[in-house]
C-alpha cells in the first residue's frame, strides 16, 4: 500500500515553502516519524517525517522545488 508524504499546513499564509533537502532516496527503507526531507518555510527550516515505515517509492518533487501544503 502506498502512503503519501505530505507537506503540513503551517498556517503561514503568503509563505513560500521550498523542499531544500531529501534525506532518503527512492528504494530506501524509511522508519515512521523519521525525517525524509527538509522544508524551508519563510525563515523556518523543518523536517518532514515519514507517515509510516516502508520503502520510499519515488520523489514527486526535486530539491529546491516550491511545495504547497497537502
Amino acid at each position: 500500500m502506498l502512503h503519501d508524504v505530505r507537506v503540513p499546513d503551517l498556517d503561514m499564509p503568503e509563505c513560500m515553502m521550498r523542499l531544500t533537502l531529501w534525506m532518503a532516496r527512492p528504494g530506501q527503507t524509511v522508519e515512521e516519524d523519521r525525517p525524509v526531507a527538509e522544508i524551508l518555510a519563510g525563515a523556518v527550516l523543518f523536517e518532514l517525517p515519514a507517515p509510516v515505515q516502508g520503502i520510499l517509492a519515488e520523489r514527486l518533487v526535486e530539491e529546491d522545488d516550491l511545495v504547497t501544503p497537502g
